[in-house]
């Protein structure tokens, strides 16, 4: 899995789509 997964739950797919972008990473 990937380190955003197991802090908490995401607000919202957008906000993890951010947080995602905000890293550098893409899908």
């Amino acid at each position: 899995g990937w380190v955003g997964c197991e802090y908490k739950p995401l607000a919202s797919v957008e906000e993890g789509l951010k947080w995602v972008k905000s890293m550098g990473l893409s899908l």
